[in-house]
Protein backbone atom coordinates (compact mmCIF):
# COMPACT_ATOMS: atom_id res chain seq x y z
CA UNK A 1 0.00 0.00 0.00
CA UNK A 2 0.42 3.86 -0.07
CA UNK A 3 2.51 5.00 3.13
CA UNK A 4 0.96 7.74 5.10
CA UNK A 5 1.66 11.61 3.93
CA UNK A 6 1.09 10.30 -0.35
CA UNK A 7 -1.66 11.58 -1.25
CA UNK A 8 -3.81 9.30 -1.88
CA UNK A 9 -4.34 5.95 0.33
CA UNK A 10 -5.52 2.79 -0.23
CA UNK A 11 -8.78 1.01 0.57
CA UNK A 12 -9.22 -2.10 3.01
CA UNK A 13 -9.56 -3.86 -0.71
CA UNK A 14 -5.69 -2.64 -1.80
CA UNK A 15 -7.84 0.17 -3.93
CA UNK A 16 -5.91 3.73 -4.62
CA UNK A 17 -8.02 6.25 -3.69
CA UNK A 18 -7.40 9.32 -5.54
CA UNK A 19 -6.61 12.85 -3.02
CA UNK A 20 -9.39 14.21 -4.97
CA UNK A 21 -11.88 12.06 -3.67
CA UNK A 22 -10.58 12.78 -0.45
CA UNK A 23 -10.84 16.61 -0.62
CA UNK A 24 -14.52 16.28 -1.35
CA UNK A 25 -15.14 14.16 1.74
CA UNK A 26 -17.27 16.30 4.79
CA UNK A 27 -14.72 17.15 6.72
CA UNK A 28 -15.13 19.62 10.10
CA UNK A 29 -14.64 23.34 9.68
CA UNK A 30 -11.12 24.49 10.08
CA UNK A 31 -10.39 25.66 13.08
CA UNK A 32 -9.38 29.41 13.97
CA UNK A 33 -8.30 29.81 17.31
CA UNK A 34 -5.02 27.93 17.48
CA UNK A 35 -2.22 28.11 19.79
CA UNK A 36 -0.34 26.56 16.73
CA UNK A 37 0.46 27.27 13.36
CA UNK A 38 -2.19 25.77 11.40
CA UNK A 39 -1.99 22.63 8.83
CA UNK A 40 -5.63 21.75 8.27
CA UNK A 41 -6.02 20.47 5.04
CA UNK A 42 -2.35 20.36 4.38
CA UNK A 43 -0.10 17.24 5.68
CA UNK A 44 1.85 17.04 8.50
CA UNK A 45 5.34 19.62 8.30
CA UNK A 46 7.18 16.45 9.42
CA UNK A 47 6.91 12.89 9.46
CA UNK A 48 6.80 11.14 13.23
CA UNK A 49 9.69 8.31 13.58
CA UNK A 50 12.15 10.36 15.87
CA UNK A 51 10.02 10.23 19.06
CA UNK A 52 10.49 7.34 21.77
CA UNK A 53 7.89 5.40 22.68
CA UNK A 54 6.45 5.47 26.49
CA UNK A 55 3.87 2.93 25.78
CA UNK A 56 3.97 -0.48 23.32
CA UNK A 57 3.89 0.59 20.22
CA UNK A 58 0.91 0.57 18.10
CA UNK A 59 -0.17 0.39 14.32
CA UNK A 60 -1.06 3.72 13.10
CA UNK A 61 -2.05 2.11 9.25
CA UNK A 62 -5.60 2.72 8.27
CA UNK A 63 -6.55 4.74 11.26
CA UNK A 64 -7.33 8.33 12.09
CA UNK A 65 -4.72 9.80 13.73
CA UNK A 66 -5.01 11.88 16.76
CA UNK A 67 -1.48 13.34 17.82
CA UNK A 68 -1.89 15.43 21.41
CA UNK A 69 0.91 17.50 22.37
CA UNK A 70 0.25 17.37 26.01
CA UNK A 71 2.75 17.78 29.79
CA UNK A 72 2.56 16.45 33.24
CA UNK A 73 2.43 19.93 34.35
CA UNK A 74 -0.27 20.57 32.43
CA UNK A 75 -3.87 21.19 34.08
CA UNK A 76 -6.06 21.20 30.84
CA UNK A 77 -3.99 18.29 29.17
CA UNK A 78 -4.96 16.57 32.38
CA UNK A 79 -8.73 17.11 31.78
CA UNK A 80 -8.65 16.54 28.34
CA UNK A 81 -6.88 13.02 29.09
CA UNK A 82 -10.79 11.05 30.07
CA UNK A 83 -12.37 12.55 26.44
CA UNK A 84 -9.01 11.27 24.83
CA UNK A 85 -9.03 7.68 26.35
CA UNK A 86 -12.81 7.14 25.60
CA UNK A 87 -12.36 8.18 22.42
CA UNK A 88 -9.63 5.60 21.99
CA UNK A 89 -11.66 2.91 23.66
CA UNK A 90 -14.52 3.32 21.57
CA UNK A 91 -12.84 3.81 18.20
CA UNK A 92 -9.90 1.41 18.77
CA UNK A 93 -10.06 -0.12 14.99
CA UNK A 94 -9.89 3.38 13.53
CA UNK A 95 -8.30 5.53 15.98
CA UNK A 96 -4.59 6.08 16.90
CA UNK A 97 -4.80 8.91 19.92
CA UNK A 98 -0.81 9.30 20.66
CA UNK A 99 0.03 11.16 23.70
CA UNK A 100 3.33 13.24 22.71
CA UNK A 101 5.37 14.73 25.91
CA UNK A 102 8.31 17.02 25.29
CA UNK A 103 8.15 21.09 26.36
CA UNK A 104 11.78 20.22 28.22
CA UNK A 105 10.27 17.55 30.26
CA UNK A 106 12.51 14.27 30.55
CA UNK A 107 11.29 10.79 29.62
CA UNK A 108 11.75 9.44 33.44
CA UNK A 109 9.23 12.34 34.59
CA UNK A 110 6.97 11.02 32.14
CA UNK A 111 6.92 7.49 32.90
CA UNK A 112 7.06 8.27 36.38
CA UNK A 113 3.46 10.08 35.93
CA UNK A 114 2.34 7.11 33.42
CA UNK A 115 2.66 4.69 36.59
CA UNK A 116 -0.84 5.85 38.12
CA UNK A 117 -1.89 7.94 34.76
CA UNK A 118 -1.77 5.65 31.94
CA UNK A 119 -5.26 5.73 29.78
CA UNK A 120 -6.26 3.08 26.54
CA UNK A 121 -3.79 5.24 24.24
CA UNK A 122 -0.08 5.22 23.54
CA UNK A 123 2.75 7.62 24.71
CA UNK A 124 5.62 9.27 23.16
CA UNK A 125 8.14 11.13 23.73
CA UNK A 126 10.20 13.96 22.08
CA UNK A 127 12.75 15.75 24.45
CA UNK A 128 13.67 17.84 21.77
CA UNK A 129 10.07 19.00 20.70
CA UNK A 130 11.13 18.50 17.17
CA UNK A 131 7.32 17.57 16.21
CA UNK A 132 5.86 19.98 18.03
CA UNK A 133 8.31 23.07 16.78
CA UNK A 134 7.12 21.44 13.62
CA UNK A 135 3.81 22.35 14.01
CA UNK A 136 4.73 25.77 15.60
CA UNK A 137 2.64 24.58 18.99
CA UNK A 138 2.52 27.68 21.01
CA UNK A 139 0.52 26.23 23.75
CA UNK A 140 -0.73 22.99 25.49
CA UNK A 141 -2.81 21.17 25.01
CA UNK A 142 -2.92 21.23 21.16
CA UNK A 143 -4.47 17.63 19.41
CA UNK A 144 -3.89 17.45 15.86
CA UNK A 145 -6.45 15.12 13.89
CA UNK A 146 -5.45 12.99 10.72
CA UNK A 147 -7.34 11.34 7.91
CA UNK A 148 -5.76 8.34 6.94
CA UNK A 149 -4.49 10.08 3.87
CA UNK A 150 -2.03 12.00 5.98
CA UNK A 151 -3.97 14.82 5.74
CA UNK A 152 -4.42 17.06 8.91
CA UNK A 153 -8.19 17.75 9.29
CA UNK A 154 -8.55 19.74 12.18
CA UNK A 155 -6.82 20.75 14.73
CA UNK A 156 -7.02 23.35 18.15
CA UNK A 157 -8.13 22.81 21.80
CA UNK A 158 -9.17 19.19 22.47
CA UNK A 159 -11.41 20.01 25.36
CA UNK A 160 -13.57 22.00 23.09
CA UNK A 161 -16.85 21.34 23.41
CA UNK A 162 -17.04 19.99 20.17
CA UNK A 163 -14.02 18.04 19.89
CA UNK A 164 -16.24 14.40 20.61
CA UNK A 165 -18.45 15.06 17.08
CA UNK A 166 -15.55 16.66 14.97
CA UNK A 167 -13.38 13.28 15.65
CA UNK A 168 -16.52 11.56 15.03
CA UNK A 169 -17.05 13.67 12.03
CA UNK A 170 -13.44 12.71 10.75
CA UNK A 171 -13.79 8.80 11.69
CA UNK A 172 -16.84 9.04 9.35
CA UNK A 173 -15.62 10.78 6.54
CA UNK A 174 -13.04 8.24 6.58
CA UNK A 175 -14.37 5.39 7.01
CA UNK A 176 -16.98 6.60 3.77
CA UNK A 177 -13.57 6.96 1.85
CA UNK A 178 -12.14 3.75 2.71
CA UNK A 179 -15.06 1.93 1.92
CA UNK A 180 -15.77 -1.11 0.11
CA UNK A 181 -18.68 0.15 -2.15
Amino acid sequence: GLERGQVAATSSEGITIPAAMYAKADWPAHNKKLSASSFQGKPMPMEMGNEEWISSEVSTQGKVLVIDFWATWCGPCKRAAPTLDKLQKSNTDELAVLAVSGSGEKVGVVKKYLVKNAKSYSYLHDERTRLSNAFGVRGIPHTVVLSTDGVVRWQGFPGNADFEGILEQVVLADRAMRSDD
